[in-house]
């Protein structure tokens, strides 16, 4: 059996060694290296986790779809945790239990208070509205405030914040829920519109639910209630006449419609064809040019045969107009014929130079 000198047993002793101590600090630092990772991503995660609780809230969320008038109870919403940067003040709380639903409300969805009201059915009125300026984009359930516009530029608001019942753009209806100052309010500002030629009643939009209903501004004048309580008729009136106006506007907008594209059309029509010296795709044409060249062939034989006789004439008897020679290139048929020759205009697409329209 060999045996290992001192020498050898020292050496492999020590590499042994080595290998140990090199093989601890790569397990050392890969260990505080992880460690370190972990931590970082903790206190990211933590961060975020803050974050998202400063915003999150406790709302009430319905659980179901809530047709308008249906009631709101335990039920049919249930307090959940959302993120959002909105006022909580906004949601409804505990204390709107128990009231009706005004809109209609999809499963899913926040709350809002302006979502419900007490029972409604005791004094709101839906109405139908067809001299209103709308916007283009509106459909039902949008939210809107109806307003006024003076010539001057003053603007007020009439309705604030009123969810769309129902709309038609072709008609330029539209159906709103209002109570009785809401439809007082709206009969002053029809006759209002009606007394001040050029005002306008109009739409404005919504971008979220969440958004706070403009302040009622808009005060009838003292000259629009009077006229009002001197003539019990001049609301019909105004009504009827503010309806005719904006069915007018319609009108007149569908009809440019209608002018501009049937501008864009033309009718052409075509007493000929346009062919080359090698043959031509209109039968008529052809026939009609067959005849006329053999009535010019005739004229031509007349000529001739006058020439021969030693009577020249230098003018066309016809009527018609006589050939037009320039420099021996353009030749031009009278205007019966319908045709010309033109050597100097190559214009057809395998180069012939015979016309016939």
């Amino acid at each position: 059996m060999r045996r290992f000198s001192r020498a050898t047993k020292k050496k492999s002793t020590t590499i042994l060694i080595c290998v140990l101590v090199i093989g601890i600090a790569f397990g050392l630092a890969f260990f505080f290296s992880v460690r370190q990772i972990k931590n970082r991503y903790e206190a990211e995660n933590l961060a975020i986790q803050n974050q998202l609780d400063s915003v999150q809230n406790m709302v009430y969320v319905a659980t179901k779809d809530i047709p308008a008038g249906g009631v709101i109870d335990q039920d049919s919403v249930s307090k959940t945790a959302i993120s959002t940067s909105i006022d909580t003040s906004l949601y409804i709380t505990d204390d709107d239990l128990g009231k009706i639903a005004v809109v209609n409300i999809s499963q899913g969805q926040s709350v809002f208070s302006n979502m419900v009201g007490t029972d409604y059915a005791a004094y709101l009125r839906e109405c139908e509205y067809a001299l209103i300026t709308l916007n283009s984009n509106l459909k039902k359930n949008d939210l809107i405030d109806v307003r006024i516009m003076y010539t001057n530029g003053e603007n007020y608001t009439i309705l604030p914040k009123k969810c769309i019942k129902g709309i038609n753009f072709d008609t330029n209806e539209i159906y709103l829920w209002n109570d009785e100052k809401d439809i007082m309010l709206m009969s002053a500002a029809i006759v209002d519109t009606y007394m001040n030629e050029g005002a306008i009643i109009y739409t404005t939009k919504y971008i979220e639910d969440g958004q706070k209903a403009t302040t009622v501004n808009y005060q009838p004048s003292s000259d629009v209630m009077a006229a009002m309580a001197n003539d019990p008729n001049l609301l019909t009136e105004a009504t009827n006449s503010l309806n005719a106006s904006m069915r007018e506007s319609i009108e007149s907008r569908l009809n440019n419609g209608k002018s501009d594209e049937n501008s864009t059309k033309k009718d052409v029509k075509l007493t000929g064809t346009i062919t080359s010296g090698n043959g031509t795709s209109d039968p008529e044409a052809t026939s009609g040019s067959s005849a006329d060249d053999s009535s010019m062939n005739n004229t031509d034989s007349s000529d001739t045969s006058s020439e021969s006789s030693g009577n020249t004439d230098s003018s066309d008897t016809s009527g018609n107009d006589s050939s037009n020679t320039d420099n021996g290139e353009n030749t031009y048929s009278d205007k019966s014929t319908g045709s010309y020759d033109d050597e100097g205009n190559k214009m057809n697409e395998d180069g012939g130079s015979h016309y016939e329209y």
